[in-house]
């Protein structure tokens, strides 16, 4: 059995610059790994930036089934490695939400928010697999799927932060005070519930 093998996650949304946003990564063996500011994905290992649920995007618990371990207070997924978050995403674009969808029509799913403008994305995708925005994934040859996966990578963002590993038995992340909470909106609350559960 690893023992590096991740149970669970916890995010620490402390400060209002998300380069003092944390994940931490609490291990099998008592290890806990914390990955401080840096893009969402690489904190979330999720190269996809993958929600946690969103019916209109993906099939239904499609980051639960596919391995994410954990959400962040923007209700994206948290996934125990790398490898598992590029396998989602990679996985997500040829289900049948996806696969029979043009570049440009899939981005509109995909990247929905006006502020990840899709047709600036499609285009994006499109110029780096050589190919139109109207061309659909079925039709897309493996190269040109491959180079598609890597340019959503480098839409999506993957600087990475700071890294700092704790010892057995660590309790590194610190819960926020009930009176810091009576300060909160309804939307940082529902954030920390999303993250933590109830507060104690």
């Amino acid at each position: 059995m690893d023992s590096k093998r991740v149970l669970r996650t916890e995010y620490d949304f402390k400060g209002s610059n998300r380069d003092d946003r944390s994940i931490y990564y609490y291990r099998e063996d008592g290890t806990v790994e914390q990955r401080i500011g840096g893009d969402r994905a690489w904190r979330n290992n999720n190269p996809g930036n993958i929600r946690w649920k969103d019916g209109a995007k993906y099939p239904w618990n499609y980051a639960e089934r596919h391995g994410a371990v954990g959400i962040d207070g923007d209700d994206f997924a948290i996934f125990p490695d790398w490898e598992t978050g590029l396998r989602a995403k990679k996985e997500l674009l040829l289900t049948d939400s996806y696969r029979s969808l043009s570049l440009s029509e899939s981005m509109k799913r995909w990247a929905s928010d006006k502020k990840d403008n899709p047709e600036d994305y499609a285009r994006f995708l499109a110029s780096r697999a050589g190919v139109s925005t109207e061309t659909k994934i079925e039709d897309l040859s493996p190269a040109q799927l491959e180079a598609v996966f890597d340019a959503i990578g480098q839409r999506e963002g993957a600087r990475p932060g700071k890294t700092v590993e704790h010892g057995k038995d660590a309790n590194p992340s610190k819960r926020l005070q009930q009176g810091q909470l009576n300060d909160m909106t309804d939307y940082e609350e529902e954030d920390i519930y999303l993250a933590f559960g109830p507060s104690p």
